[in-house]
Formats: structure tokens, C-alpha cells, sequence
């Protein structure tokens, strides 16, 4: 009996020790940007660990780079069976179904980060962003300012407002939330064009050559 048992511990420690090993390698094809390596990999690995929501994030994570979102969603929709506390699970779900154009599906999927973290500043500025393309602004800016109180720094929930007053023409509460981002991320690109534009539709052309100016020191291309 207990050579049996020290066979079967031995047993698992060898399995322990492959599976690890496994996981070095489906990692490092992924760290390495070997997308399409790494997605071979994973489903062969599901097949000897189908628990394992690790797999199954980095299966999803190589999907989305890859453009996949459809491959992506349903590997993400593992890990949050899998493993339904997983806060990463669920906002790497939103961002696949938002992607596909499933606004609906992806704000239920943020709206479940939410419930597992109040102050999670990704899934409420991804929830601004499936209000704002549903059309409703000033749920989306409410949101996106949600996004800025849980995490300050969030210098694209200011550009995703800034956008929004641009739109409604409301230019000067545009360039406020312009220079948010820009105080915020001071490379922020988009940031100093979008303040470009914007002050050129104010007709302040001076401010708007100096806005462009700098976003060209940023990418002179």
C-alpha cells in the first residue's frame, strides 16, 4: 500500500511538473506575440486540462489579437464558468462581444465586473463607451466620470467626453475635458488633435495651430 501510494504521489508530481511546463510554453509563445502558435497550443492543452481557466484566458487573449472576437468571446465565456469570480474574465468577455457589436451582451458582461468591484474604473469607462454608442451621451459621460473617480488617471475617459461635447457642439466644455487627458497623458495624440479641431471650429485658430503643433512633435507622421 504504501509503495502504491508513493507511485501515485510520484505520478503527480510528474503531472504537476508537465503541466507547468506546458503552461511556460503556452505563455512565452503568448508573451512573444506568436498568436497563432499560442491558440495551436491552447486547444491541445484543453484537451489534457478542460479546468484550467488559465488556458483558456491566454486562448481568448491571442483570439482578440488576432481579430477573433467570436473565437475570443466564446474562450472568455469559459473563464467566467470556469471560474466565476474572475473579474478579468468578464471585462475580456465585454470587450470581445463589444467588438462584435453586441452592446447589450458586452454591458451585461461589465456590468458583472462591477458587482465583483464597485470601483472598477475599466468596466465603467467600457460601459460608457457601449452608452455612447448606443446614443446615449449623457449616460456615457456620466460613466466615464464614474471611470475618472474610481481611477483619476484615466486620461481617456477625459478624451471620450471631450469627444462627446465635440459632437453635441458644446466646444468649450470640450477642450475642458481635452486638457484633462492632456494633463493627464501629455502624449496623449488624440487628445492635442481632437483640441485642434475643436478649436478651429471655435474659429480660434492661433490656439488650434498650437494644439496641432504639439500633436505633431508627439507623431510627425
Amino acid at each position: 500500500l504504501k509503495k502504491r501510494v508513493r507511485q501515485n504521489q510520484n505520478k503527480n508530481k510528474a503531472d504537476l511538473t508537465a503541466k507547468k511546463v506546458e503552461m511556460k510554453k503556452l505563455l512565452d509563445l503568448y508573451k512573444a506575440a506568436e498568436y497563432s502558435a499560442c491558440i495551436v497550443l491552447a486547444k491541445e492543452l484543453v484537451q489534457n486540462y478542460p479546468r484550467l481557466p488559465a488556458i483558456y484566458h491566454l486562448l481568448g487573449a491571442a483570439h482578440h489579437l488576432k481579430n477573433n472576437y467570436e473565437d475570443a468571446a466564446v474562450a472568455f465565456m469559459k473563464v467566467t464558468e470556469l471560474s466565476p469570480k474572475n473579474k478579468e474574465g468578464f471585462n475580456n468577455l465585454g470587450l470581445a462581444l463589444y467588438h462584435q457589436g453586441k452592446l447589450n451582451a458586452a454591458e451585461a458582461a461589465f456590468t458583472k465586473v462591477l458587482r465583483l468591484d464597485p470601483l472598477d474604473s475599466s468596466a465603467f469607462f467600457n460601459l460608457g463607451n457601449t452608452q455612447r454608442d448606443k446614443g446615449k451621451v449623457d449616460e456615457a459621460i456620466k460613466l466615464y466620470n464614474q471611470a475618472i473617480d474610481a481611477n483619476p488617471s484615466n486620461s481617456n475617459a477625459y478624451y471620450n467626453i471631450g469627444n462627446i461635447y465635440h459632437d453635441l457642439n458644446k466646444f468649450e466644455d470640450a477642450i475642458e475635458a481635452y486638457d484633462g487627458a492632456i494633463r493627464l497623458n501629455p502624449k496623449h495624440f488624440k487628445a492635442h488633435c481632437n483640441k485642434a479641431i475643436t478649436l478651429r471650429a471655435m474659429t480660434n485658430y492661433e490656439e488650434a495651430l498650437i494644439a496641432l503643433d504639439r500633436a505633431l512633435v508627439i507623431n510627425p507622421s
